[in-house]
């Protein structure tokens, strides 16, 4: 009497050890008429990449929750992952993230200079000047 042996299927996701669907990727590349055929190790290699892009994303996007001192990923905080991380800001450039916002930036020439303030007085009237900037060694007017 042979005893049956119980050997449970294993999907191609357990196989790869990886979360993203292998199989659906798959199915989904073979009609989505990308090429004629589609290789076995095809769907196995866009789930790998996939699945570390997401990690990445949702791991500096955590990381930016944190900063704001929120226990919840909002588009704000994917906004600001994705744009402070030079790589995904190149792969993402186009892309529009809805409630994201934009990435907080003043520009050095906006901020005030470290010398002190100057107060000339004209014939005609009161001239407030703020000091030399250290770039170009301009004076820039105050009004």
């Amino acid at each position: 009497m042979v005893e049956a042996t119980s050997s449970k299927t294993q999907t191609r996701s357990c196989k790869a050890d990886l979360h993203f669907p292998v199989g659906r990727i798959h199915r989904l590349l073979k009609k989505g008429n990308y090429a004629q055929r589609v290789d076995a190790g095809a769907p196995v290699y866009l789930a790998a990449v996939l699945e570390y892009l997401t990690a990445e994303i949702l791991e500096l996007a955590g990381n930016a929750a944190r900063e704001n001192k929120k226990r919840r990923i909002i588009p704000r905080h994917l906004q600001l992952a994705i744009r402070d991380d030079e790589e995904l800001a190149k792969l993402l450039g186009s892309v529009v993230i809805t409630q994201g916002g934009v990435v907080p930036h003043i520009d050095s020439l906006l901020l005030p200079t470290v010398n002190s303030y100057i107060i000339c007085f004209s014939q005609s009237s009161l001239v407030f000047l703020t000091g030399m900037s250290s770039k170009k060694n301009e004076i820039h007017s105050g009004l």
